[in-house]
Order: structure tokens, then sequence, then C-alpha cells
């Protein structure tokens, strides 16, 4: 494992997990190791190296498509299992909305700001079936916006993560409803 040089404690405590049940498996515990520092090459070396046969990744888009595109120059090419980002769109029909609208809104603004938004997880997308003139509706709307506005700051994870984000808030000048 490759850890991220943005969390190196947190990868040795992983590490420390998988070795724990490497012994509790009865597994011989040569089969992991875990590899620290900030060099890009070594991630290049993991997943080109010929006795490596799949490939997971939590990561950038940017980050991830290299690694894709290494991998598919292997004269093998392996699997390759990548969480690059999504969106992670979230779907509210009309019938749920009726059950419960303020906790509803409350906990899809918890999840997406969980973390400051770095969650790979975060519901990036509301779609939210009904229409403008329905009370529940504007009730989710309005209790959405509520609960982003009472978000307090938070730190990131690195400050490249940062610059994106900044990037993307620039945009943001209200919630969008789209008509259909």
């Amino acid at each position: 494992m490759k850890a991220h040089a943005a969390h190196p404690a947190t990868a040795e405590l992983v590490a420390q997990a998988i070795l724990a049940a490497t012994e509790i498996c009865d597994i011989d515990k040569g089969v992991f190791s875990l590899i620290q520092g900030k060099n890009y090459a070594i991630a290049a070396q993991i997943v080109t190296h010929p006795k490596v046969k799949a490939v997971g990744f939590t990561g950038s888009e940017r980050v991830g498509m290299i690694l894709q595109q290494q991998i598919n120059q292997r004269p093998e090419p392996i699997p390759f299992y990548g969480e690059l980002g999504s969106i992670n769109p979230q779907y509210i029909m009309p019938m749920k909305l009726a059950q419960d609208t303020q906790s509803i809104a409350r906990e899809l603004v918890a999840s997406l700001v969980m973390g400051q938004g770095q969650f790979c997880t975060s519901p990036g997308v509301w779609v939210v079936v009904g229409k403008e003139t329905d009370e529940n509706y504007q009730g989710f709307i309005n209790a959405a916006a509520q609960a982003i506005s009472e978000q307090a700051a938070g730190v990131m994870l690195t400050p490249p993560c940062v610059n994106p984000t900044l990037k993307r808030l620039q945009h943001v000048k209200r919630l969008r409803v789209l008509n259909y």
C-alpha cells in the first residue's frame, strides 16, 4: 500500500490493522507492505510491476488517469479499481420529501459537508423531483440553504485540496432549480 503523504499516521493505523488481520487469518505477513513517501515515481513502480495483478486507488481524477494509463501500457493490463471523486447524485422523490422535509435536507447537507466535502461519497448533485410550487419542495430548498449557511469553516486535507474547491465555489452563486 502506498500511503498518501498528507496522512501518514492514518496509513500507519490501517497498515497495523491489515497486519493484525494477516496474523489472525494465518496469512504470510509478506503479502503486505506499507510504503511511505511523496515521490510519485513510487506509485508508477507499483502499478507497472509485473507481480502486481490489480490496483485500487482513491484520489484525484488526474492521478487516477495517469495510473490507469500506466496500467494500460503494461504487457499484461490488470484491473484498476479507482474512486476518482464522483459527484454521487442523490434523487429525492416527492413522497420521501413529504415524510420529513427538514431532516432530509439536514442529513444531505451533513453528508455534503462531512470532512469539508472531501469524502468520496459526498452527494454532489441533488435531483429533487417535484414542482417549485409544492410546499415540501420549497421547504426542502429553504431547509438545505439554511443548513448550508450554518456550516462552520473547517480544515481541508492539504493546500492542493483547497484551490480546486475555491475555484468550484466561484461558480456557485445560488441554488439552481431546473425545470423539465
